[in-house]
C-alpha cells in the first residue's frame, strides 16, 4: 500500500563496499520512513556504514558510537552543526568559543576559499538529544561538499571521508540496472511474498 495510487514499493539494500556486492535486502511500503529499517546490532561492532538521507538521524549518530561503527553520511538539509574544535593549517585542533553556528559556512562557495579543506569537531541537537562527530568540507567544482563522519582523523581525511561516501553511488547504479532489467518500478504484487 501507498499513500496514493498506485502502490509503492522501496527496496533497502545493504551493500558491501569491499565485496562490491548487495549481501541482503528488504522490502517495505514507499509510504514507509527508511530509518526504522536500519537496526544497528553487536555484528555492526567496528564495521563502517555509508547511508543516504533517509536514514540519517541523531539517533543512528548515537547508535553508531555506542557499537563503534564508521559512519559516514552526507550533511542533512536544515541540520544546524554549531562549532566545537576545528583543525588550523598546521594540524592542530583547537577549541573554539562558545558553540558557533557554521550556517555562513556551510553556504558558501568554492571561490570564497582558495581550495581548503575543512575539518570540524561539531554538536547537533541540544540535551538529551544532542551528539556529537566531525563534519569536513572538501571542494566542488561550484561548492563545498559537507559529510558526518565517526572516522577518526588519523585513519581519514576530509578527502577520503568525501570520497567514501560517493562509494554509496554503487547502490544507486544498481537500483537503474534492477529497474530495467528486472522491472522492480512496474511491480504491482500486494503481499511481500509476491514481490519477493
Amino acid at each position: 500500500p501507498a499513500t496514493s495510487t498506485p502502490a509503492g514499493l522501496k527496496v533497502h539494500k545493504y551493500w558491501s563496499v569491499g565485496r562490491n556486492n548487495i549481501v541482503d535486502i528488504e522490502l517495505s511500503p514507499a509510504r514507509d520512513h527508511d530509518g526504522p529499517l536500519l537496526r544497528l546490532d553487536e555484528r555492526w561492532r567496528g564495521m563502517g556504514l555509508i547511508v543516504d538521507l533517509g536514514y540519517a538521524s541523531f539517533q543512528l549518530i548515537r547508535e553508531c558510537q555506542r557499537l563503534e561503527i564508521g559512519l559516514v553520511i552526507r550533511l542533512k538539509n536544515g541540520w544546524k552543526p554549531r562549532m566545537l574544535r576545528t583543525i588550523d593549517e598546521f594540524g592542530q585542533l583547537l577549541d573554539v568559543d562558545g558553540e558557533p553556528v557554521l550556517d555562513d559556512l556551510l553556504e558558501m562557495d568554492t571561490s570564497d576559499y582558495d581550495g581548503s579543506s575543512f575539518d570540524f569537531d561539531v554538536a547537533f541537537g541540544s540535551a538529551s538529544n544532542r551528539v556529537t562527530a566531525r563534519l569536513v568540507g572538501v571542494p566542488g567544482s561550484e561548492a563545498y561538499h559537507w559529510s558526518i563522519t565517526l572516522l577518526p582523523r588519523a585513519a581519514a581525511s576530509p578527502a577520503l571521508v568525501c570520497t567514501l561516501y560517493r562509494a554509496r553511488w554503487e547502490i544507486e547504479i544498481d537500483n537503474k540496472r534492477d529497474k530495467g532489467g528486472a522491472r522492480l518500478d512496474q511491480i504491482d504484487a500486494e503481499k511481500p511474498e509476491s514481490v519477493y
